[in-house]
């Protein structure tokens, strides 16, 4: 049934479709209007949203599981390292879920009764374990993060200072939330991880509508100056909103109209391996993408085990990334749907059993460009490889989540077709002599002993002989020692 009242604040019409909805936020003004037995109360304001680029709006509709559904809601949430929605939908028969959106990513989950009690949530860390309706969940994100902007109807109460206390859970394609938000009773909700593409949704914000309200093009270039050093920080709109200054280093928001800086370094960066430029364009898969993010990381155990990420971004792909290694190139994408875990060394992903390779850290020691998260240099992320054939699961955790992302060998040839802009590899001569050179000197040495032991023997005192041509070996050897370490 459908429910409308006044806004107490500026007497617009509100809206209640749901009889689960408790308050719904004025389209005008952003009062909170609350609903309770019927009677409607001010109860404060909450945030305008922020302009995030999300295909979906109030009255979008899809199908899920066979159910058709309305959005009627959302609640938008910032954290440390971004921002994400949570979409209140109702289905045609009453039930309502929350749709779940981060960085292309979607989730539908219901509200469930707990099969045993939630852990308290300074106990949940990343790879913690919670067993729900026979599945083993595992801790992927635990976050506590504030609620900047609402609209439309919300099933609790909602306003300026609102702070999410959530742990998210995976097992394969299933999903769980456990919220901590009100009070000391925690809320489960459960259910999948979705494809937009696959719920049938219509009414979904056209890249036009998209452009028009948030006044600037998705995808299109903006600049914005750091605040710590001036330097013209470029980004593509509505894709990553947090910046690593190429110039200084530090961590900048750019979610507003301004820039706002998240954490100040003084270092002077430039990266050392990188072959590829922030805003170089390729042609993968009949796509084309745009590096928008570089990260250089090391393994902190072995200085000399280097690498560079880069972030592809296209405007109907999402993301994408790119990792250069010393010998290899890796086409990587993170996956919604995480694979389950068969033993300490074994992990099972759409049927295929990938076996464990490698266990090592990563230290961030340059970064520079637009990412869908907070990055900074010194972040440091424990990484597991799993292996089979030419194919890698990359499992990454820090301290607040665990990620995992499905990686391909690519030979070099196929990146110099995808970028003709690609570097030659400046490092790739290093420590290596070529085979002429290296026979050049053999043969000077071998010519040295020979003549000055010639003539020792003929004139019987091999000392002298034998000193000059230790030293002539050493005189030789010391090029071949410089190529060595500075290349050709």
């Amino acid at each position: 049934m459908i429910f409308h009242t006044n806004c107490p604040s500026c007497g617009a019409q509100a809206t209640f479709r749901s009889s689960a909805s408790v308050l719904t936020i004025c389209t005008y003004c952003q009062s909170t209007v609350y609903r309770q037995a019927d009677m409607v109360d001010n109860v404060g304001k909450i945030g305008q949203i922020l302009e995030d680029y999300s295909p979906i709006q109030i009255g979008t509709t899809g199908i899920y599981q066979k159910e058709h559904f309305t959005v009627i809601g959302r609640l938008q949430l910032s954290y440390e390292a971004g921002l994400w929605n949570e979409w209140y939908i109702l289905f045609d028969n009453h039930q309502s879920a929350w749709l779940g959106e981060a960085s292309g990513q979607y989730a539908i989950t219901y509200e469930v009764n707990p099969d045993n009690p939630p852990p308290e949530l300074p106990a949940i860390k990343p790879g913690s374990v919670y067993q729900h309706q026979g599945l083993s969940y595992t801790a992927t994100d635990v976050r506590k993060a504030q609620c900047v902007g609402g609209e439309g109807e919300l099933p609790f109460m909602v306003g300026s200072g609102y702070q999410a206390q959530v742990a998210d859970y995976r097992s394969g394609e299933y999903f769980l939330t456990i919220d901590y938000s009100h009070g000391k009773t925690a809320t489960l909700y459960a259910g999948r991880a979705v494809d937009l593409s696959t719920l049938k949704c219509q009414l979904l914000l056209s890249d036009n509508d998209i452009s028009t309200r948030a006044g600037r093009i998705k995808g299109s270039v903006h600049t914005l100056h750091c605040p710590n050093c001036g330097f013209a920080l470029q980004y593509n709109v509505g894709v990553a909103t947090q910046l690593s200054c190429p110039s200084c280093a530090s961590s900048v928001d750019c979610s507003g109209d301004r820039a706002v800086l998240l954490s100040k370094m003084q270092a002077q960066l430039k990266s050392r391996f990188a072959r590829l430029e922030l805003g170089a364009k390729g042609r993968i898969h009949g796509n084309t993408w745009t590096i928008i993010g570089l990260i250089e990381c090391k393994d902190p155990q072995y200085d000399d085990e280097i690498w560079v990420e880069y972030l592809l971004f296209n405007s109907k792909k999402g993301f994408l990334w790119l990792v250069q290694t010393e010998s290899s190139w890796y086409e990587t994408e993170v996956l919604n749907q995480h694979p389950n875990t068969q033993s300490e060394e074994v992990v099972k992903f759409k049927s295929v059993n990938y076996h464990l390779s490698e266990r090592y850290a990563s230290d961030v020691v340059y970064a520079a460009g637009a990412f869908n998260w907070r990055v900074a240099v010194n972040d440091r992320t424990w990484i597991e490889e799993y292996t089979n054939n030419n194919t890698a699961l990359i499992k990454e955790q820090t301290a607040h989540e665990i990620t995992w992302s499905k990686a391909r060998l690519r030979n070099e040839n196929e990146v110099k077709v995808w970028f003709p802009s690609l570097r030659a590899d400046k490092t790739k001569n290093r420590g290596e002599i070529s085979l002429d050179t290296q026979s050049f000197f053999e043969s000077c040495l071998a010519i040295l002993w020979i003549v000055n032991l010639t003539i020792g023997l003929v004139g019987g005192h091999l000392v002298i002989p034998a000193l000059l041509s230790a030293l002539g070996t050493l005189l030789l050897w010391l090029p071949l020692f410089f190529m060595k370490l500075f290349g050709k």
